[in-house]
């Protein structure tokens, strides 16, 4: 809730820190950008840091180099020391970011999915509330204790982090680089890897998109109000708050892959009813249902961190995340020109279309007990989770 919290809060105070500033909108951009791009850069060192010493020191570095960032902008007084401090804050979530869905599903393997799902639920609320409290906090007390309320928040949870998660068990100790490395670049390229890695980046496309572009969709091509539009879109992410939660149980009970593609065949059809829709009431109905793609989220992370050998599971997963979130942010970019040259209802077509294909990658899945069963294979004892 914190660390996505924390991406969040920050363009909702932004106002305040370009008033101060006082620079223009295209650095305003640029800044946030850099809060992300960070973010999706560091996801490979962090898993790096996970695999060559443990889960604990790079959940705990994240927590810290985001507490380092959130003091600098607080104390900035130039606009070069914000830059830097927005830096900072975005790879602190950022080398974080494996370690959290590892720990979780290392440590509770028989509800791994579910564990998630509260997990990527709680980081929902975070979007949802945390804005709300900075805008409130900031019109009283100014930007820099709207943001600043994260910080001691921040500091009792790193506490409490330090105090509950354990050494990873199944790597106790730490590994070269090198040997880490290579293990890794050999499991990465196996065809379960590759699939599970093109899955979430559809998926990944497809969110940044939908979520990029929605307001403006039912504003210049529905033709509703701004305010009407920010409460439909606001109906979106409190559904997707339902639809973690439901992804996650139904993953466990079930098979965590095939999951990601009951739920992104539910969306289809919200999509369809948003690009066909022409009263409230449709619309409502076609966005609570859209909101199913977020329900993609728990299960794909599950998936794709428990299919690599524990040796390199966090360098795995930490290049994986870093090509889907990185990959991602061509969806936006893709959708933009095709509503430049036709409209952006053709690139809403578009997403529907990309949904389609992740439903066919799901298919050719093997299931995530297949890829267990694999792993604890004696013929390569590198592919041993309990190595």
């Amino acid at each position: 809730m914190l660390t996505i919290g924390a991406r969040i809060v920050y363009p909702a105070v932004m106002p305040g820190i370009q008033g101060e500033f006082g620079f223009e909108y295209s650095t305003v951009g640029l800044l946030v950008g850099a809060v992300w791009g960070a973010y999706g850069l560091m996801q490979f060192p962090g898993g790096l840091l996970a695999d060559v010493r443990t889960d604990r020191l790079a959940i705990l570095v994240g927590m810290g180099t985001t507490m380092l960032g959130l003091a600098l902008i607080l104390v900035g007084n130039s606009f070069l020391l914000l830059v830097i401090a927005t830096i900072v804050l975005g790879a602190g979530t950022g080398i974080l970011g494996p370690s959290r869905v590892i720990v979780l599903a290392n440590e509770i393997p028989e509800a791994k999915a579910t564990a998630v799902s509260i997990s990527q639920a709680a980081g929902t609320l975070g979007n949802a509330f945390f804005p709300v409290i900075a805008g409130l906090i900031m019109g009283v007390f100014g930007w820099r204790a709207g943001l600043g309320f994260l910080l001691p928040l921040s500091l009792v949870v790193t506490v409490g982090l330090w105090a509950i998660v354990p050494h990873r068990t199944g790597n106790s100790k730490p590994q070269s680089i090198t040997k880490t490395m290579g293990s890794a670049a050999r499991a990465l390229t196996g065809r379960t890897a590759v699939l599970g890695t093109l899955v979430m980046l559809g998926v990944m496309l497809v969110y940044q998109s939908l979520t990029g572009f929605l307001p403006t969709y039912l504003t210049d091509v529905v033709g509703v109000s701004p305010q009407r539009a920010t409460v439909l879109f606001g109906m979106f992410f409190a559904a997707g708050f339902v639809m973690n939660l439901a992804a996650g149980v139904l993953g466990d009970r079930l098979d965590p892959g095939q999951t990601v593609g009951i739920f992104a065949l539910l969306s289809i059809p919200g999509l369809l009813v948003v690009l066909t829709a022409n009263t409230t009431l449709g619309l409502v109905g076609g966005i609570l249902l859209s909101s199913a793609l977020m329900g993609c989220f728990p299960p794909g992370l599950t998936y794709l961190a428990s299919v690599f050998p524990q040796t390199v599971q966090g360098t795995g997963f930490g290049v994986v995340r870093t090509v889907y979130i990185g990959g991602g942010a061509l969806g936006p970019v893709g959708v933009g020109a095709i509503a430049d040259v036709y409209s952006l209802w053709t690139g809403f077509v578009g997403l529907v279309v990309v949904l389609g294909c992740i439903i066919v990658l799901v298919a050719l899945l093997p299931p995530l007990s297949a890829v267990s069963s694999t792993d604890n294979s004696p013929q390569d004892k590198r592919s041993s989770p309990m190595d």
